[in-house]
C-alpha cells in the first residue's frame, strides 16, 4: 500500500544478533538453537538464522523503519502498539507510544554501535521486544535490502 501511495519502500530481511553490538559493534549472529520458542526453533535451525523483517520507507528524503507485524488494531478500531517503548524512535507526531509519549508508536529506532556500525544504508540494526512477552529486546541486523516495485 505504501508503494501505491508513491513512497519509496525497501524490504529488509534481518537476522538476530547479540546485544554486544550496542557496546562493541560486533555483528555476531545468535544461533537459531537459542530461539526460546520451541515451536519455531527447528524451523530456524533449518534456515540457519532467527529471521525477522521490517520495511524502510523514505519520507522527505529520510528513512523510517516500520514492522508491519507489530501494528495491531484494537476492537474499537484504534491502533495498538505492540513493542516496548525502547524499540521505537523519537515521536514525530504520527502516533505516540502509550507508555512514553516521547517515543513513536510506529517508527522503529535504528541502533548505531559506538564505532559507527549501523550508520549506513548497508548496516541497519533495529530492536524488537514484544511488550509483556519478550524479557529483553532482541537486535536484528538487515542483511538483505530489496526495493519494492
Amino acid at each position: 500500500m505504501l508503494k501505491s501511495l508513491g513512497f519509496n519502500v525497501h524490504y529488509l530481511e534481518s537476522y538476530c544478533i547479540r546485544e554486544s553490538f550496542e557496546r562493541f559493534g560486533a555483528n555476531i549472529q545468535v544461533p537459531p538453537s537459542e530461539e526460546p520458542d520451541p515451536k519455531l526453533r527447528d524451523e530456524f535451525i533449518a534456515i540457519k538464522k532467527i529471521p525477522y523483517c521490517c520495511l524502510e520507507v523514505n519520507i522527505g528524503n529520510a528513512p523510517f523503519y516500520v514492522s508491519a507485524k507489530h501494528i495491531k488494531e484494537n476492537e474499537d478500531g484504534s491502533v495498538r502498539v505492540v513493542l516496548s517503548p525502547e524499540c521505537y524512535g523519537e515521536n514525530i507526531g504520527v502516533l505516540s507510544h502509550p507508555k512514553d509519549d516521547r517515543r513513536s508508536g510506529v517508527y522503529l529506532q535504528r541502533i548505531v554501535s559506538p564505532i559507527g556500525i549501523g550508520d549506513s544504508e548497508k548496516h541497519i540494526v533495529w530492536k524488537k521486544q514484544v511488550d509483556g512477552k519478550d524479557p529483553s529486546p532482541e537486535l536484528f541486523f538487515a542483511y538483505l535490502r530489496m526495493e519494492l516495485k
